[in-house]
C-alpha cells in the first residue's frame, strides 16, 4: 500500500510539473488570437489556460482604454485651444466693429 501511495504521489508530482510547464508555455503564446478560445477549456489543459486568455484580453482592453484616454485628453486640449482662438477672433471682430463705427460716425 505504501508503494502504491508513493507512486501515486510521484504521479501527482509529475502531473503538477507538466501542468506548470504547459501553463508557462501557454503564457508565451498570443492566446488572444485563438480562433476558438473554447479549446483552452479542454480537460487536457491546465485550469489556468482560460485564466491566461482572460488576462491577455484584460491587458488588451486596458491598453485600448489607455489609448482612448490619451486620445480624449488630446481632443479636449485641442477643443480648449480652438475655444480660445474663437474667443480671440470674436474680440478682434468686436474691436474692428468699434473702429468701423468710430470711423463711420455711428
Amino acid at each position: 500500500l505504501e508503494v502504491a501511495d508513493l507512486s501515486g504521489r510521484a504521479a501527482e508530482r509529475l502531473r503538477m510539473e507538466n501542468a506548470e510547464g504547459l501553463t508557462a508555455a501557454l503564457a508565451n503564446l498570443p492566446l488572444i488570437r485563438l480562433p476558438n478560445p473554447d479549446a483552452l477549456l479542454a480537460p487536457e489543459l491546465p485550469p489556468q489556460a482560460a485564466t491566461l486568455l482572460a488576462n491577455a484580453r484584460l491587458t488588451a482592453v486596458e491598453g485600448a482604454t489607455a489609448a482612448l484616454r490619451e486620445e480624449l485628453a488630446q481632443a479636449r486640449q485641442e477643443a480648449r485651444a480652438a475655444h480660445r482662438q474663437a474667443d480671440d477672433l470674436a474680440d478682434q471682430v468686436r474691436s474692428l466693429e468699434r473702429k468701423l463705427n468710430s470711423i463711420t460716425g455711428r
